[in-house]
């Protein structure tokens, strides 16, 4: 996870910048994101594309704008912060990092529910029961091994990261080949 030197904002979902030494490493992470109790709804990590006309990115740091106090900014403007704005980028380039079954993990807005205004971020996720949130969210912590990269000198004993996984994929995808 990324920390943003410039945001008060605790961490980003971006798995750049914490590359564990051990697997206690990874274990003490989980514990300090399940202990940690984020107030805002949502966030925007990104910066609009001024040069593209009718921009989406510009169009859901809108919606967070007016969102009022439930949706904060996190500026990346020069940085790479990702953000996935479709279910392409989203989902199927991490296949091998996240389990298929989405919806256990994830809430997924189309982006013509946000583009037509037939609805708004906020409302869709205010929707969502507590309990489901919080069943999301012990699965976004569980994944958290498969989304890092562990320190190359140190490597990890019993936990696979996505270093692990990626090698595991690309082999797989060869011998279905063959």
């Amino acid at each position: 996870m990324e920390r943003c030197n410039s945001s008060k904002i605790k961490f980003v979902t971006n798995p750049i910048g914490f590359h564990p030494r051990s697997d206690s490493d990874i274990v003490q992470w989980q514990n300090f994101v399940h202990n940690c109790r984020c107030k805002t709804l949502f966030y925007f990590t990104g910066a609009p594309r001024t040069a593209i006309k009718n921009d989406f990115k510009g169009l859901l740091l809108n919606h967070c704008n007016n969102a009022s106090g439930s949706c904060k900014v996190v500026d990346c403007t020069g940085s790479c912060c990702s953000n996935n704005t479709s279910h392409q980028t989203t989902y199927l380039q991490y296949q091998w990092f996240l389990p298929n079954d989405l919806i256990s993990y994830s809430i997924f807005i189309h982006r013509d529910l946000v583009k037509n205004d037939s609805s708004s971020i906020k409302t869709i996720l205010q929707s969502y029961r507590k309990q489901e949130i919080n069943q999301m969210r012990e699965k976004v912590i569980q994944y958290i091994p498969k989304l890092v990269y562990a320190k190359p000198e140190k490597g990890l004993n019993n936990i696979k990261d996505a270093f692990n996984i990626a090698i595991d994929g690309v082999l797989k995808r060869i011998k279905e080949q063959e």
